[in-house]
């Protein structure tokens, strides 16, 4: 879908269902597209520029945060880079975010929205990653900006509320989650027979469509489940806007 037409069709889905609804540009490094997704009326962007040089970084970030800022676009930007996942025996070594460099940036920087790589990867883990819950909580004391959370793909219930007992952790990304609930949905359908052409009925792709939606619904109503706090896990001190 053209960008334009695609901010226009979210932004319809938002005023018929009466929810609070982001059409958002993740982990962009293209300044073209960026400004592009600016243009075309999306929420918020986020710019990637975490493998540059920290300097590099916030030359980049500050640029577009201008753009997009001037144009009433949030701004999402990452310090430490958030890689994939690998063997099972480098999930627990994944690299994390230099405290100094933080610093840094948040001084120097214009966000919306912080991202910093605290152990966690996309993907798909193959062992246990290690979070460093420590580095999260003082990010909260340095900057009231919402917290933004990489790879939660995979992350077990437990570890999904620990990180959302944490005050500043406003948002925990599972796009490699939807892509498997939406594989899920596939496979049922061919379980179900549903692309076998049968004589005189013929091929009816609303159907697997359908079964798609189930399966991204029941796999996001899980996660929304999550936002309750559990029991043993302290919430109060969490900013209640979410």
């Amino acid at each position: 879908m053209d960008r334009a037409e695609f901010a226009a069709h979210v932004r319809s889905l938002a005023e018929k269902q009466g929810v609070p609804l982001y059409l958002h540009l993740d982990h962009c490094k293209d300044m073209a597209l960026l400004r592009a997704a600016v243009d075309a009326g999306w929420d918020s962007v986020m710019v990637d520029a975490s493998a540059l040089p920290l300097a590099e970084n916030i030359a980049m970030t500050n640029k577009i945060a201008a753009y997009a800022h001037a144009h009433g676009v949030h701004v999402e930007a990452e310090v430490g880079q958030i890689g994939k996942t690998g063997r099972a025996e480098e999930d627990a070594g994944i690299p994390v975010a230099s405290m100094e460099d933080i610093r840094a940036f948040l001084r120097a920087t214009d966000i919306d929205l912080f991202a910093a790589a605290i152990g966690t990867a996309h993907g798909l883990y193959h062992g246990t990653p290690v979070l460093h819950h420590d580095m999260i909580e003082e990010i909260g004391y340095l900057t009231d900006l919402p917290f933004v959370i990489h790879g939660g793909t995979g992350l077990s219930d437990d570890m999904f509320r620990a990180l959302l007992a944490h005050p500043n952790v406003k948002k925990i990304n599972i796009s490699t989650e939807v892509k498997q609930a939406y594989r899920r949905g596939i496979l049922a359908s061919i379980d179900e027979g549903l692309l076998q052409v049968m004589t005189g009925q013929g091929f009816e792709a609303t159907a697997v469509a359908a079964r798609i939606a189930e399966s991204i619904r029941t796999m996001a109503e899980e996660k929304l489940a999550l936002l309750r706090p559990a029991d043993g896990i302290k919430a109060e001190g969490r900013r209640g806007q979410q």
